[in-house]
């Protein structure tokens, strides 16, 4: 099941699950997720962030992580709140077999970004510009939070 958390311009995160689909649905925009991810092809006054939380309901270690995961966009809202970080999480097997009966309306992600995915759990960062970090494994929060926040103070 996909989620998506909105969090930016002092905002607590919006967590809304969606039954039918794991892509994401947004409260605060009319944009999904697919929107957020896809590389924009001009230059825009505010660069849009989004941390995607790649998962599998088998992963162990992304029970932890998820928490992490939650914690970390809460605390950008609140060290960061003029910035805007968009929250996705990504069942790969979800996604995956959607992907392979052909029910992909819109993607969640580029199907090259769920290609690279090769271990779990992992966290990406996303801009306009693309790809900006990786957060492979269980990490701890602080390298998490502290690196996200290096790339959104830069």
């Amino acid at each position: 099941m996909g989620i998506k958390q909105d969090v930016g311009a002092g905002q607590q995160p919006n967590i809304v699950q969606h039954p039918d689909t794991t892509r994401s649905v947004d409260t605060n925009q009319s944009t999904d997720a697919a929107q957020h991810v896809r590389l924009a092809s001009g230059a825009s006054h505010a660069t849009a962030y989004t941390l995607i939380f790649f998962t599998a309901a088998w992963c162990d270690p992304a029970i932890p992580m998820r928490v992490i995961f939650d914690e970390t966009l809460r605390d950008l809202a609140r060290l960061r709140p003029a910035v805007q970080v968009t929250g996705v999480v990504i069942d790969v097997d979800e996604e995956e077999n959607l992907r392979k009966e052909g029910q992909r309306g819109a993607p969640a992600v580029s199907d090259e970004l769920l290609d690279s995915i090769d271990m779990l759990p992992t966290i990406v960062l996303l801009t306009d510009a693309g790809e900006r970090e990786r957060f492979v494994g269980q990490l701890p929060k602080l390298t998490i939070r502290e690196q996200v926040l290096a790339i959104l103070d830069a």
